[in-house]
C-alpha cells in the first residue's frame, strides 16, 4: 500500500504509549476489586473481538480473498 494509506497505522504506532497512559488512567478507578477487574477484563476482551473482526474485514478488502484460518479462532466463539 502506499504511504498515505497506511499512515492511519503508523500515526497509531506512534501513539500507542500516549493511548496506552490515557487508558490506564481511566480504567484505574474501575479496577479496584475483583468484580472491576472482571468488568474490566470482559470490556477488553469485548474490544479485542470487534478490532479482530474489523481487520479481518480489512484483510479481506485488502487482498480479496478469505482470511486465512489458524489453529484458535480470531475471536471468542464462547463467553469465556
Amino acid at each position: 500500500l502506499p504511504d498515505r494509506e497506511l499512515e492511519i497505522f503508523t500515526s497509531h504506532v506512534t501513539m500507542d504509549v500516549t493511548h496506552a497512559r490515557i487508558m490506564m488512567d481511566a480504567i484505574a478507578p474501575y479496577a479496584g476489586d475483583e468484580e472491576g477487574q472482571r468488568k474490566v477484563h470482559e470490556g477488553a476482551m469485548r474490544s479485542l473481538d470487534a478490532r479482530s473482526v474489523m481487520l479481518d474485514g480489512l484483510y479481506r478488502a485488502v487482498y480479496r480473498q478469505p482470511v486465512p484460518m489458524f489453529d484458535a479462532p480470531s475471536v471468542r466463539l464462547t463467553g469465556d
